[in-house]
């Protein structure tokens, strides 16, 4: 199994040291907001708008993610942007099986920065995750309502 090590080898360099900081500020203080978005779509699965916002902030995670090399969190938040892509479409709806994978993912996701964050030489293992958000992508192509569980 890979470990981080890999994932943010230019993280190391230490001309990158402002543009990483600045990365893991702006990205918590997107989650933060994730935290709060997630719970309202949950009461107001139809609101646009608010999708919109989910969409676009964790298409923001991916494409910082991609630039800085941080593979895993890049992968987790493109499955991310591919449901909630979806679901702004209207091509799903909100449904519980769809929160519960988004939700996982996001507790995930969040795991996965702190380990960044504090540069753990570990294997931070994203796979259930993955295959979870996978599988509601799936779902939704084959016409279902994305509801696995």
């Amino acid at each position: 199994m890979e470990t981080l090590t890999a994932d943010y080898a230019l993280l190391n360099d230490p001309d990158m040291q402002e543009i990483f900081e600045g990365f893991i500020i702006e990205t918590n203080e997107i989650l933060e907001k994730l935290d709060l978005d997630l719970v309202e779509i949950e009461k107001r699965p139809n609101d646009a708008d608010l999708l919109n916002e989910i969409f676009r902030s964790f298409h923001t995670i991916k494409g910082t993610s991609g630039f800085l090399g941080l593979v895993k969190l890049q992968k987790l938040t493109h499955h991310l942007e591919d449901i909630l892509n979806k679901l702004r479409k209207g091509e799903a709806k909100v449904n519980g099986g769809i929160m519960d994978g988004i939700l996982h993912a996001y507790d995930t996701l969040r795991h996965l920065l702190g380990v960044i964050e504090n540069r753990k030489n570990e294997d931070y293992n994203i796979e259930n995750s993955l295959k979870e958000l996978k599988a509601i992508i799936d779902d939704l192509e084959k016409g279902g309502t994305g509801d696995v569980k």
